[in-house]
């Protein structure tokens, strides 16, 4: 080893000194070159990743708020409702019907829909289980998890149809996607205005000068009429009263408050160089191409179409938001004969465990997988009765709890819910409930959860009477307008 160093040194000390600063240069390139996309890949891909940590609501406004409580169908609720009130056991006939009702109305609404299979030992036998995943927007790597369990318990005594153990949530769900569609549509399909000046001088002159004959048409034919008039009446007309009411200051100002609102619109997506942007149009849409960029840092409108006298209005396809929606509807969650860590949640257990082994991106430098692109996983559960009370079971996602009270009382007061003597979300802290649900896989793989499970459990729970007559839908429709307040907070949907 000696030797081989003693001779690079002595190979070195004959080298001039510019040529070893040219050979160090290259060699540094060289290795930059190498893994210079190794390095932009990983930090590209933390992007997203670290955004969900400062990821904040949008707020709504009481006309927003209004919007959201507008969009209510109770129709199309119950519609959804009716195929899933029935005995849904793993292996059933019922379970199946139920699985297909799901994927056809997710699938009828654009979702990518996903169904997760597997087979698992029970304590009745090897079953087949099926998580369904219905996904707004798969190119997206933050979702924003709203889940629920579709199977019903094994009752060997009496037929169990299990109306709020989880058929009601799995109908709020649908209906959620249904009732805002279009919102939700609008929020995957974002685009940025671009104003740009047109030169039309022929054009518009030609335009101006045809506007301008028949002006001076319109003056000569209503002079004519005014002298008449004179030569009859002998008296000198009054000429500012007879002048039409769309009169060429009236539409100069029109022209210039287009002008004005179409300029308006180029601030509303690029700040420019006093607004803290970069100073060069060009250089900010670079900025823009810049991957999983999170979408608080992007100006966001409507795609909408809108022309000035001389400039073009065009779209550019923006940065989509690195945020989406995502429904998983969980199979396999009642325990077949006692609740226990082998006889119960097995599709929770199994989809937890697959996404911790599926990397995400493939082969990134950083260790993320499929768990990291939860930003919340929110599990409902056991609703649909008038005695529904839930608490803030996770200190790690308080704030979004807080956010679903300080939204009910602000409902409550504009008089836009179903009126109880108390609240849904109670302003107390329950910490240490100990309730086992599907969650808890999720949670054990440090995912952030906000449980909505009412505290104590309903009356009907587990037993036969847990059918549609034990449901209070005016409560119904008061959760489902708080879900989607959340929903539209949390994802920043433009109402």
């Amino acid at each position: 080893m000696s030797v081989v160093v003693h001779s690079v040194r002595s190979a070195a000390a004959m080298v001039p000194r510019w040529m070893c600063v040219a050979l160090l240069y290259t060699f540094t390139a060289v290795l930059g070159s190498a893994g210079g996309h190794d390095s932009q890949d990983k930090r590209s891909k933390a992007v997203w990743y670290r955004a969900k940590f400062d990821h904040e609501g949008s707020g709504l406004s009481n006309e927003q708020l209004r919007t959201v409580a507008a969009m209510e169908d109770m129709q199309h609720f119950r519609k959804m409702l009716a195929p899933i009130l029935v005995p849904r056991v793993v292996g059933t006939e019922g379970h199946t019907r139920v699985r297909q009702h799901l994927v056809n109305t997710m699938n009828s609404l654009g979702w990518t829909v996903e169904e997760d299979r597997f087979d698992s030992n029970t304590p009745v036998g090897r079953k087949t289980f099926t998580n369904v995943i219905a996904t707004l927007n798969p190119d997206a790597p933050r979702h924003l998890i709203l889940a629920c369990h579709y199977d019903s318990k094994l009752d060997r005594e009496g037929e169990f149809i299990g109306a709020t153990d989880s058929a009601v949530p799995c109908a709020m769900l649908l209906n959620l996607a249904f009732v805002m569609r279009e919102v939700l549509s609008q929020h995957s399909k974002m685009c940025l205005k671009t104003v740009t000046k047109v030169n039309r001088r022929r054009t518009m002159k030609a335009k101006f000068k045809r506007r301008r004959r028949r002006k001076l048409k319109a003056k000569f034919k209503r002079r004519r009429k005014i002298n008449s008039e004179f030569k009859r009446k002998k008296k000198k007309p009054d000429v500012q009263r007879n002048l039409p009411s769309g009169c060429t200051k009236a539409k100069k100002e029109m022209l210039l408050r287009k002008l004005r609102i179409t300029s308006r619109s180029v601030n509303e997506t690029w700040p420019g160089g006093d607004g803290g942007g970069p100073r060069d149009r060009h250089s900010w849409l670079r900025q823009l191409s810049y991957p999983f960029q999170p979408l608080r840092q992007l100006g966001r409108i409507k795609c909408c179409s809108d022309n000035g006298s001389q400039y073009e209005v065009s779209f550019i396809p923006s940065v989509q938001s690195d945020l989406t929606l995502r429904f998983i509807f969980i199979d396999g969650e009642e325990a077949f004969r006692l609740w226990s860590d082998t006889d119960s949640l097995y599709g929770a257990r199994h989809m937890a465990a697959n996404l911790e082994a599926r990397a995400y991106p493939t082969n990134n430098a950083i260790g993320t997988n499929e768990l990291h692109r939860m930003d919340l996983f929110v599990l409902l559960d056991l609703l649909g009765t008038a005695d529904v009370k839930f608490f803030n079971y996770f200190e790690e996602t308080s704030p979004w709890y807080m956010r679903l009270v300080s939204y009910e009382r602000r409902l409550r007061e504009m008089q836009l819910l179903h009126a109880r003597k108390n609240y849904i979300f109670q302003n107390r802290d329950l910490f240490h409930a100990g309730i086992q649900d599907d969650h808890i896989p999720f949670l054990k793989r440090g995912v952030p959860v906000l449980h909505l499970i009412p505290m104590p459990f309903p009356k009907v729970w587990h037993k036969n009477t847990d059918r549609e007559e034990a449901l209070h839908y005016g409560t119904i429709e008061s959760l489902n307008k708080l879900m989607r307040t959340f929903v539209a907070d949390y994802l920043h949907l433009v109402l």
